[in-house]
């Protein structure tokens, strides 16, 4: 088993697998999924599989619990983390940066308007302009 500590407060949302309502599941779910691909590609697991992770909260709710979320590893879901992954890497090596996410409440999204800059300020630039061996 994996474990991930958190600060905070304990959101189900964030460790919900993928559902109509949240497709590519919630963030802390594809971070564990995440890090069991880590740990098994490490050459420090021996081959040892991760069956499942644990996010651990260490701060306290209002009873003096300390919440803890287990999530098993299906391979239906870690598909869905390759997806996205492969979909991700796709798009870095594409440059395509160009756009935000639309969440209003995006920390990134928030920080670029906040600063007064376009979201978008990139979808016009030539690559030659950004590349260091050019």
């Amino acid at each position: 088993r994996l474990v991930d500590y958190k600060s905070g407060k304990f959101k189900k949302e964030n460790v919900s697998p993928p559902s109509a309502r949240l497709p590519e599941g919630g963030p802390y779910w594809r971070q564990l999924v995440f890090y069991k691909f880590l740990f098994e590609g490490s050459v420090e697991s021996r081959g040892t599989k991760a069956k499942s992770a644990m996010v651990a909260y260490i701060d306290a709710d209002k009873d003096d619990v300390f919440a803890e979320h287990e999530v098993a590893f299906i391979p239906e879901h870690e598909e869905i983390v390759l997806g996205i992954i492969k979909d991700t890497y796709a798009k870095i090596m594409s440059q395509d940066f160009d756009t935000g996410c639309e969440d209003e409440f995006c920390e990134w999204c928030n920080f670029v308007k906040s600063t007064g800059q376009d979201i978008n300020q990139f979808s016009s630039v030539d690559e030659d302009e950004v590349r260091d061996d050019a």
